[in-house]
């Protein structure tokens, strides 16, 4: 035995034997402070030390999982001692009542988080009021932590958030699922120099009463998440399934996820002046309704979309194959392809505004009338007008007598259609854009 130890013992539970809160401890006259669950005082001095080879477990700090105890306290000893013993957590199958939201302080470091298998680590926060979260991680902003929060449930009555990391980097939320909440998980820029990147969720799962399955919000933060995504996610949603809130700019983000959309639900709203660009595959099914896959600011996206049925439209969704930001705030695409929809009320309209050269398949349909037409369109952007050039012979059925459509473009890149005269019913007109070329900082080319 150590020198300085004198005794061990068997404690059968924390409160009730085989509660799970047991186990060997071995006495100290060591000065070590007291943290309720690994070190323990002694009645006369002296401390009794827990001997154990692994991870925390919250139940040795008092946590019940029965459903019915507040194991907030337990639960926040438990993310208290990580810190000082660098410990992971194990959290055993149970229910577990939080009646207080948990905190992990600001630090570089945060604990990783292990629950039990197929859902069955319960973390119930329905008795935290509106708007609070189940639990919190602070930074620490520009390192990479390398936490992972795994095989846990997240449940609320509707109207908390579950998880919420603050100006922290490098964390994976991993098979996770989210019921019953307002929002599922925020990455938030609280306070003064945080900046909340690489963080991501992975092969979670967010229900259909989880009204927000994720959202970035700036505080009083930096506006950066770079990085900070969604991958292989199932996301089941009849209102926004990812929020963008004013100030945060979101880039180099991850975008794989399966929706499941009902009503006019929308993928992502992009709430903010800043463009935000994703990566990634998503896999479309609206169950119900007519889906958007973006509102808001533009949202680009360097990826594939497969859908179930044709029931949505893009929005201000935009596919490119390459993205970049330009350090003065403008936005270089390469093949992009954009998808548009406007409604033909007059004889003259303003379709859409261009830079550079695109391909333009132009759909017009109503009743008694569907013309389709091919262009080749030019933009020099140097104040010039530009060019539209017809690529094979337009389709025209015209039984209500408006003509074929005319097209022309302005200096300012606005593309705009004429009709003989004005319908007696709007008409739609589908517009699929396919960029040939935008003009690229010259170090982009190969000499």
């Amino acid at each position: 035995m150590p020198a300085g130890w004198s005794s061990a013992i068997y404690v059968a539970g924390y409160k009730i034997p085989n509660d799970g809160g047991g186990g060997w401890f071995l006495f100290s006259l060591d000065d070590e402070i007291e943290d309720g669950g690994t070190v323990f005082k002694g009645a006369h001095g002296g401390v009794w030390i827990r001997i154990f080879d692994g991870n925390l477990n919250p139940r040795w700090y008092g946590a019940a999982g029965n459903g019915t105890s507040d194991d907030s306290s337990a639960f926040q000893k438990a993310i208290d001692a990580c810190a000082k013993l660098k410990k992971a957590i194990s959290i055993d199958s149970g229910h577990y009542r939080l009646e207080h939201n948990i905190v992990k302080d600001s630090s570089f470091q945060c604990p990783s988080m292990y629950g039990g298998a197929q859902g069955s680590t319960l973390l119930d926060f329905s008795a935290l009021p509106a708007g609070k979260s189940g639990i919190t991680l602070r930074g620490g902003s520009g390192g990479l932590c390398g936490a992972v929060l795994r095989d846990l449930a997240f449940r609320g009555s509707g109207v908390q958030c579950g998880l919420s990391i603050e100006g922290m980097g490098g964390i994976s939320i991993e098979n996770c699922s989210f019921t019953d909440l307002a929002i599922g998980v925020m990455f938030h820029n609280r306070n003064k120099g945080d900046f909340t990147e690489c963080c991501v969720a992975s092969k979670c799962k967010f229900d259909k009463t989880c009204a927000i399955a994720g959202e970035y919000r700036v505080s009083n933060g930096d506006r950066s998440f770079h990085g900070s995504g969604f991958h292989q996610c199932f996301i089941n949603t009849a209102t926004t399934a990812i929020l963008i809130n004013q100030g945060a700019f979101v880039y180099n983000a991850e975008l794989s996820v399966f929706a499941w959309i009902h009503g006019a639900a929308t993928l992502v709203d992009n709430r903010s002046k800043f463009a935000a660009s994703f990566f990634g595959v998503v896999n479309l099914e609206t169950l119900s309704g007519f889906a958007k896959l973006a509102n808001g600011s533009n949202v680009y996206l360097a990826g594939n979309i497969l859908a179930s049925n044709e029931r949505f439209e893009f929005g201000t969704l935009i596919q490119a194959r390459t993205i970049v930001f330009n350090s003065d705030g403008s936005t270089s695409l390469l093949e992009s392809d954009r998808q548009i929809k406007v409604k033909l009320r007059d004889r003259y309209t303003a379709l859409f505004s261009i830079e550079e050269s695109w391909f333009a398949q132009i759909v017009v349909e109503g009743q008694g009338y569907d013309a389709r037409n091919f262009l080749l369109i030019v933009h020099n952007g140097f104040g010039a007008i530009g060019q539209i050039t017809g690529i094979g012979r337009p389709m025209l059925t015209d039984a209500i007598g408006l003509g074929g459509p005319t097209f022309e473009i302005s200096k300012e890149g606005a593309v705009f259609i004429s009709l003989d005269r004005k319908p007696k019913d709007p008409l739609d007109a589908c517009i699929s854009l396919r960029q040939i070329g935008q003009r690229q900082p010259a170090n982009h080319f190969v000499s």
